[in-house]
């Protein structure tokens, strides 16, 4: 298959850096268009020693990559963010923070419109500046941040609908080493250096990716398919910083088991979160918010984060409340909605069967009551003589886990027995040491 591969030159500059030095003559991919991990490792590494060659920078030439499975199962953001940032740190710059998805869409977006109009170029449905700003999260950021320009393309062309061969890889090593006709061009995009690094410590900024392919007639006839790639960066604005921005909380409840999971778009001197839980039902009238559990956030991102937490002490009846309270670095904290759920008595009595059986030293033991009552839950030797009561009192209706540790007994089998009302079970276990 035949194909063509151009790089468009950038053209908004902004003078805030000196540009990288710029190669005297292209440097071609080797060893050819083929698509796995070894070859791509095998044209950079060549790129990095022809460089030497070119510019004696000593430039480390070992580049390690990933597991063919890994590599594949990347996004095109996510290797085009493991390349940059391999050659970036090959030159002892700072590496890009992370995949940001606000830069991903806004970058898939001018891909496809590009594509799908037959057009290549930087400033045709707005500059890049404007597609950036038309994000809330990263908006006005373009003064502070961007260096020689926030955006790359590139684009392909070939005779029939199949990918050109590692359309991402072949675009990140055209930027680089296959760019020396521009002093101010892709080169100098990869190895942007931010003055005013708004980034977490030792890391620049954010990336994303859009990568359109299919019917393309930007070449002309016979060329009428191909692909084009944008590349778009930022760096966070110390004035427009991303919030915490929390896009879901939901609630699971299943065998009177509750799990919590939130979901976050992007995160700014995030501490973490506190799980917090209320509890109303006829027993406990004048129920408060307790703090059930902490969740460590991301510090910073601008990618999303998803949390989960489980909930596994719900032994009555009534309706369960939960609320997070995310606590910035500072100190400073915010309350998301609330989730609520009805849990329901139990239908029966019963006494479940202990887990893990057998056990060492420690098993759990569960039962429900339908009704409020007097509970007795005793462990008892084979001979039938008493070793514990673990419970013995009134219980509202709900369902109990009680964990027995038998740390000081002996190997050997032991019986649980539960009485109340007019319910009596026995059931029987093994501890094994």
């Amino acid at each position: 298959m035949k194909k063509i591969y151009t790089f468009l030159i950038l053209l908004t500059i902004q003078v805030y850096a000196q540009p990288y030095p710029q190669l005297s003559t292209d440097i071609s991919w080797s060893p050819g268009n083929f698509n796995t991990v070894a070859d791509i490792e095998a044209a950079f590494e060549n790129g990095r020693i022809q460089e030497n060659v070119q510019l004696n920078p000593d430039i480390s030439t070992d580049l390690v990559m990933p597991s063919q499975v890994d590599w594949d199962a990347k996004s095109h953001s996510e290797k085009a963010l493991y390349l940059i940032n391999a050659e970036r740190v090959a030159r002892g710059l700072l590496p890009f923070e992370a995949v940001s998805n606000n830069i991903v869409t806004i970058a898939q977006n001018y891909a496809d419109f590009l594509r799908t109009n037959n057009l290549f170029g930087h400033n045709l449905n707005g500059s890049p500046s404007d597609r950036l700003n038309s994000d809330p999260s990263i908006s006005g950021c373009s003064e502070s941040g961007w260096i020689f320009g926030p955006e790359n393309l590139s684009n392909y062309a070939s005779t029939n609908p199949d990918p050109p061969a590692l359309p991402i890889e072949r675009a990140v090593y055209g930027w680089i080493y296959a760019d020396a006709g521009s002093t101010w061009g892709h080169r100098n995009t990869c190895f942007a250096l931010f003055n005013n690094n708004f980034g977490s410590a030792l890391n620049e900024g954010f990336i994303g990716v859009g990568y359109s392919q299919g019917a393309y007639t930007f070449f002309g006839d016979p060329f009428n398919f191909g692909a084009v790639v944008v590349f778009n960066f930022v760096d966070p604005c110390p004035t427009s910083p991303l919030p915490v921005e929390l896009t879901s909380f939901t609630l699971n409840l299943s065998e009177n088991k509750i799990e919590l999971n939130w979901e976050t778009a992007t995160e700014v001197n995030n501490y973490g979160f506190e799980i917090e839980r209320l509890k109303t039902n006829i027993i406990i009238k004048d129920s408060e918010w307790e703090k059930i559990g902490f969740v460590e956030g991301h510090g910073n991102s601008n990618s999303p984060k998803y949390y989960s937490f489980k909930d596994n002490l719900l032994e009555t009846s009534g309706k369960y409340s939960y609320r997070l309270k995310q606590i910035d670095i500072d100190g400073t904290f915010e309350y998301s909605d609330i989730v609520e759920t009805n849990v329901s008595s139990p239908q029966n009595f019963e006494l479940r069967q202990n887990y893990p059986n057998p056990f060492n030293p420690v098993t759990s033991i569960t039962y429900s009551i339908p009704n409020d009552g007097h509970v007795e839950l005793g462990i008892y030797d084979i001979l039938g003589n008493e070793v514990e009561i673990v419970e013995n009192g009134i219980k509202p209706a709900g369902s109990y886990t009680f964990s027995f540790d038998a740390s000081k007994l002996t190997s050997g089998i032991y019986f649980y027995k539960i009485k109340t009302n007019n319910f009596i079970s026995i059931k029987k276990m093994m501890l094994m040491k």
